[in-house]
């Protein structure tokens, strides 16, 4: 049996829009709190999300989209996103094709 509500619980509900603290404007990481991150501690899957994000500079939604069959002739093919009209591929380095599908399979390493 399916329940139906009498009327949408949701209605005049929005989330307060939160932006930077007083002072604090959006800025790149520092070398030493992107080396933080990359050694600190990282389940393998976290391991090559954040390798790959750092070496192709892509976002979140499409990295996490990325299947192994993304992968292939060293490059690795981005699907458009938001205003993006067009898919895009990154050239992956050669010392790196490797990794990228360690890290697509959650398989990642620190070396």
């Amino acid at each position: 049996m399916t329940e139906v509500a009498a009327s949408n619980a949701w209605v005049g509900v929005a989330l307060r829009k939160t932006g930077p603290k007083s002072g604090e404007e959006e800025r790149p990481l520092t070398d030493t709190e992107i080396a933080k991150l990359l050694l600190g501690p990282a389940s393998p899957h976290m391991l090559g999300l954040m390798y790959i994000g750092a070496l192709t500079g892509a976002r979140l939604d499409a990295i996490v989209d990325l299947k192994v069959q993304d992968t292939a002739n060293r490059v690795i093919l981005f699907q458009a996103r938001k205003t993006e009209t067009h898919a895009r591929y990154v050239q992956i380095h050669p010392l790196r094709g490797t990794r990228h599908r360690q890290a697509l399979r959650g398989q990642g390493s620190r070396g």
